[in-house]
């Protein structure tokens, strides 16, 4: 998405595929879309966040902002030069301010690995030992959303979920219709949190498609005409009848 061409080639794509809606997929996505929004909106659609949300959820300080205005729990900040032996695990992850790839963490169990991670433009956090959960949801063109799915990182690979189950969790779908209310969702988006003592703390905003995807749509019942519904302006109401619970995935390698 950095290299010069890459802009002339997906107009090229547009035009040619007569492409009707631009969904992101990544961060790389997501910043490529700011960077490029009025070229790109007179050529198509969009169907996501306008571009004051995409910014916010890229830069991880100021989603923590966000987050502390609606008051929601998330993992505590440290300026690493305060650090005390007290204070570890500690978690270090990129802050997204500059660059988009914001995918992994370091932990840091003492100080000689908080020497060894040491670096700009990087998040310095409470490491929370709980549940890690991701919630999947679909908001139509007014902020609305239609459906709202928690799901267990049963396991992860490079840093996307590899197996997980949707769960119902009436605190974590609360907590995310405030999230979907102040971040103006619009579209596809993963929010996730790790849930420790019966607390959500909440650790990333994603406004894009999430790696779980599949599982998303196989527990979310008629997702595909709700989805067509959503792109043609219609306003739908959210209810939980219409999501599947225990519904598990497990990806595979096919060439293994």
């Amino acid at each position: 998405t950095t290299d010069k061409k890459y802009l002339k080639k997906i107009i090229k794509i547009i035009n040619d595929e007569k492409i009707d809606y631009i969904l992101p997929f990544n961060d790389f996505d997501i910043k490529f879309i700011i960077d490029n929004h009025n070229i790109l909106s007179k050529k198509t659609n969009f169907f996501l966040s306008n571009e004051k949300s995409l910014s916010l959820s890229l830069n991880k300080i100021l989603t923590k902002n966000v987050l502390n205005q609606i008051n929601l729990k998330n993992p505590k900040n440290f300026k690493i030069d305060s650090v005390k032996l007290k204070d570890f695990p500690l978690i270090a992850k990129k802050t997204g301010n500059k660059d988009p790839v914001t995918k992994g963490f370091n932990l840091i169990k003492n100080f000689k690995d908080l020497k060894r991670f040491k670096q700009n433009n990087q998040l310095y956090e409470k490491f929370i030992k709980g549940t890690e959960y991701t919630t999947d949801v679909l908001c139509d063109k007014y902020n609305n959303p239609v459906f709202i799915i928690p799901r267990i990182r049963i396991s992860t690979r490079a840093h996307v979920s590899d197996k997980g189950v949707t769960i119902y969790d009436k605190s974590i779908i609360s907590d995310a219709k405030k999230i979907i209310k102040k971040f103006n969702i619009i579209g596809l988006a993963n929010l996730q949190c790790i849930k420790m003592n019966n607390k959500n703390y909440w650790t990333d905003i994603n406004l894009r498609i999430s790696g779980g995807i599949p599982l998303f749509i196989k527990s979310a019942n008629n997702f595909f005409d709700k989805f067509y519904k959503a792109l043609n302006n219609k306003s739908m109401n959210f209810n939980p009848k219409n999501q599947k619970y225990g519904i598990y995935m497990s990806k595979y390698e096919e060439v293994v």
